[in-house]
């Protein structure tokens, strides 16, 4: 559970200072907005890089990903999953970016609203949304534990796709200017 202990933990630590001390000085919260700012384009960079995908392309899922719980989570991913490619097929029927399998989940997400039918997982706010979905159900069965539901999204008992994600992760908050 390292994932989800840095992860919960990091949230508690955030809130909990938060309210302790108040609104910050307009100096404070303008470096603040500079360091995310700072981040996102670093992170920016490193997927287009990673990908040879357009910016433009690569902060549509970025902005995507930053509409859901653990947003770095579904950033890695979307890396390792599809290397951020919006079109991609696997040869086992897994659809876009988050590499949904439809056959799996599909009428699901068209109860839920998420999607209409399979082609809107080639669709990056659809894909995202759906994939978010997935995590959480996945973080509902494994009682709260984020490593167990990444396992579970990337294939029954498949150990090494947890590997895959925490490396991305690593990469992530190397670029964002982690030590």
């Amino acid at each position: 559970m390292l994932l989800a202990a840095v992860s919960v933990g990091r949230i508690k630590k955030e809130s909990s200072a938060k309210g302790k001390s108040g609104p910050l000085p307009a100096a404070c919260a303008s470096t603040g907005k500079e360091k995310i700012e700072k981040e996102k384009n670093a992170v920016l960079e490193w997927m287009s890089r990673g990908s040879g995908l357009h910016l433009n392309v690569v902060e549509r899922i970025y902005n995507e990903a930053h509409r859901h719980r653990f947003p770095d989570v579904l950033i890695a991913i979307a890396k390792v999953e599809s290397n951020f490619d919006p079109d991609a097929i696997s040869d086992k029927g897994a659809l876009g970016l988050m590499q949904v399998l439809g056959s799996a989940w599909t009428e699901e997400l068209r109860r839920r609203g998420i999607i209409h039918n399979e082609d809107d997982l080639f669709n990056v706010s659809k894909c995202m949304d759906a994939s978010a979905y997935i995590l959480d159900k996945y973080m509902a069965w494994n009682k709260g534990n984020l490593d167990a539901a990444i396992i579970h999204y990337g294939g029954p008992a498949d150990h090494a796709y947890l590997g895959k994600i925490l490396a991305a992760l690593e990469e992530i908050r190397k670029v964002k200017g982690g030590n």
